[in-house]
């Protein structure tokens, strides 16, 4: 997946053949990110984000994150660019990282089984999580959560998260609707998508 900001490409793929702490890997990159601490083997399944900056189609920096115990989707979902900075998802940390050098501003576990998708919420992020929705500010201080009666997977294809112009539309695993304010609070009752008028 490619985008472009201003002068800069960015290039984001999963880069399956890595294994981290590994001296044999076919791609390198100047840096690699891990709040896992090193602790990865090589049975386990892990996230494997590589990123890339390019000026005027020269290399500029290669990074990837690797977080161990899932894999991230790829997809225009699972990042947000935003004044020359990089907001991704992995596993279920949120990495922020400055554009074009990929450094580090923080990174931090949001969800605790995953995070599957994050978006522009007014000044601040909303990250679409399995278990929660988590809306949080730009240096990643968690402003609220909310969690329903079950994981926010839907299984018949209903899109999970829709931000409208002042609400929040949410349906979970058993396809109940949830509909919440930018403050996190429910403005109207849980039930099944099919049965609201």
């Amino acid at each position: 997946m490619e985008t472009v900001l201003g002068k800069y490409k960015i290039e984001i793929v999963n880069d399956s053949t890595y294994t981290p702490n590994s001296t044999d890997n076919i791609n390198s990159y100047d840096i690699e990110y891990s709040e896992s601490m090193g602790l990865f083997s090589r049975n386990m399944s892990y996230t494997q984000t590589a990123i890339k900056t390019y000026e005027n189609s020269n290399l500029v920096k290669t990074a990837i994150i690797c977080e161990p115990g899932g894999v991230t989707i790829d997809s225009e979902t699972s990042f947000v660019i935003d004044d020359s900075v990089l907001y991704i998802i992995a596993k279920d940390m949120v990495y922020s990282l400055n554009i074009p050098d990929l450094s580090l501003n923080w990174s931090k576990a949001i969800d605790s089984l995953c995070c599957l998708a994050i978006h522009r919420l007014e000044s601040d992020l909303l990250v679409h999580g399995e278990l929660d929705i988590v809306r949080i500010g730009r240096d990643g201080q968690i402003k609220w959560r909310f969690g329903g009666r079950e994981n926010w997977i839907n299984p018949s294809g209903k899109p999970e998260v829709t931000i409208k112009t002042n609400h929040i539309e949410l349906i979970d695993f058993d396809s109940y609707k949830y509909i919440i304010d930018f403050n996190g609070k429910e403005k109207k009752i849980r039930m099944k998508w099919w049965k609201i008028k």
